[in-house]
């Protein structure tokens, strides 16, 4: 059922984009056309700030879906591998990446200091 959302989100967002591209050149079209003194540089400014407005408008909706998507097949990819599967299109799980249990991480980062900063005291 979420697929459906997702697939009809993107489908009409498509039909959004195409219906605002339309509705800015016909704006375009009509200011182009009306007798103001500059008509055509108020038909140019309109095109340009329509065509911002569309891009970054649907723009962040297209990215907002993309993440989604991204989002859903990490957390579907790190299931398999907690789950000792196949990271998905077949590849093996990639060993290593959880630790075991009583396992000890290696810290990165520079090394553990306790008590006064002494070149003997610091521990690697």
């Amino acid at each position: 059922m979420r697929d459906f959302f997702i697939t009809w989100m993107e489908r009409l967002l498509g039909l959004f984009v195409v219906l605002s591209v339309l509705g800015v050149l016909t704006t375009a079209y009509f200011t182009a056309i009306s007798d103001r003194p500059q008509a055509l540089i108020a038909a140019v400014a309109v095109v340009v700030a329509g065509a911002v407005s569309i891009i970054l408008t649907f723009g962040f909706a297209y990215i907002a879906l993309g993440i989604h998507a991204n989002t859903r097949r990490t957390a579907e990819a790190a299931e398999a591998i907690a789950r000792g599967g196949s990271a998905g299109r077949g590849a093996p799980a990639p060993q290593g990446l959880v630790p075991q249990a009583g396992a000890a991480v290696r810290r990165a980062g520079p090394p553990i200091v306790q008590g006064p900063v002494k070149p003997d005291n610091l521990r690697r």
